[in-house]
């Protein structure tokens, strides 16, 4: 906390006057940017009208947030990996996530009930790899975007039949 209030040429007490440790301050900062990662996948996706074109919008909203902002979003996601109110979070918010996958894969390509929120876990986690090809091999973005759209929708497919 002291090195937060030095950054931000506050006083020390003033930090704990808004949060009870850093844990808590990462916890906000984390959550300010999730937030805005939602909202940037959010106004992408919602001019798409198919479930492929959604999924390409938030694949692409990804990796736009993580080029502007992926070396805060890694450090804050690495100082609070074992925090336990944090952790419970990130599985809610992930469990939400799939579920939200797995109810339009269900829906508008036929994915078998079921079937779609495990599919949909595995696409994300995929994501998450993917995009982390991307910062520490310097694989082309355009590449693994298009890669990742293909095994994402040919898997979905191959479920329905």
């Amino acid at each position: 906390m002291e090195g937060v209030a030095a950054a931000a040429g506050v006083s020390k007490g003033l930090g704990y006057a808004y949060f009870d440790n850093s844990s808590a301050l990462l916890r906000v900062l984390l959550e300010r940017e999730v937030r805005k990662l939602n909202e940037r996948i959010t106004a992408a996706s919602t001019r798409e009208t198919t479930f492929e074109g959604r999924l390409r919008a938030t694949v692409h909203a990804w990796f736009d947030h993580v080029e502007e902002h992926g070396v805060l979003m890694g450090r804050l996601l690495e100082a609070t990996r074992n925090d336990g109110p944090h952790v419970e979070a990130r599985n809610a918010y992930n469990r939400f996530n799939e579920r939200f996958w797995a109810e339009h894969a269900e829906r508008d390509l036929g994915v078998p009930n079921g079937k779609g929120q495990i599919a949909t876990a595995i696409i994300l986690a995929g994501l998450q790899g993917v995009v982390q090809r991307w910062t520490q091999c310097g694989d082309s973005r355009a590449e693994l975007e298009d890669v990742f759209m293909t095994v994402a929708m040919g898997g979905l497919q191959n479920l329905v039949g």
